[in-house]
């Protein structure tokens, strides 16, 4: 990396900074920090800011995926959100699970959070709130839970809009996220395994399958 791409991925840990301290609510009245069923979310939100292709980069408790992405996506009239995500085992990179819900846009900025529920029949529904989203798309942090009253499973998500983060920048979004959000205590935040070689099992077929079918043809020339 040059010096140049540090000085930015270094301007660009400050400005995040900065904004997780100033927006949002973050600390309780007696200074703690607040807890997802707690927290108030922000009551606007430009949705475009949301739409794309966001890759896992940490969680706490840890995750127990690899190569966690969600595809974000506007649909029936821009009412509502459409999530796919993907995920590999852990010390895997093969996509082999996508599991798809539906959230109405009208729900993203509830301040008792949003509902997600995957079309998997063994996943229970979870609900999300939304604590910042970069403009710039460069990341977007997220807090969640099953029920108020069980505090053990709620949980911190830090997204970015690069499947591999530049690991001081990340940490410099996690630092200020722990001093303010009790979801990502220090001593629980994992960073989520991710890697270039993360793909699909239909990613992994082509190349496999063009090459098989050139050595058919190299055979089938040689024949002739």
């Amino acid at each position: 990396m040059s010096k140049h791409q540090q000085f930015l991925y270094a301007l660009l840990a400050v400005v995040s900074v900065l904004v997780l301290s100033v927006e949002g609510q973050g600390v309780g009245v007696d200074g703690h920090p607040v807890t997802c069923p707690e927290f108030t979310p922000h009551s606007e939100l430009n949705i475009t800011e949301l739409v794309g292709v966001w890759y896992g980069a940490s969680r706490s408790p840890a995750h127990k995926f690899a190569c966690v992405e969600m595809k974000v996506a506007l649909t029936k009239n821009d009412t509502m959100v459409k999530l796919t995500t993907s995920h590999a085992a852990l010390n895997s990179t093969l996509l082999n699970t996508v599991k798809e819900a539906m959230v109405n846009v009208a729900d993203l900025t509830n301040p008792n959070g949003f509902t997600v529920l995957y079309n998997s029949t063994d996943e229970k529904p979870f609900i999300y709130k939304i604590i910042e989203i970069d403009p710039d798309k460069k990341y977007a942090v997220m807090c969640g839970y099953t029920s108020p009253e069980i505090g053990d499973e709620s949980f911190g998500l830090i997204m970015t809009g690069e499947r591999i983060a530049d690991k001081k920048w990340l940490q410099a979004i996690k630092d200020e996220a722990s001093k303010r959000f009790a979801d990502f205590a220090k001593d629980s935040v994992v960073d989520i395994q991710q890697s270039d070689k993360c793909a699909s099992s239909a990613e992994v077929a082509v190349p496999v399958l063009s090459t098989i079918l050139g050595v058919v043809y190299s055979l089938l020339r040689f024949m002739h």
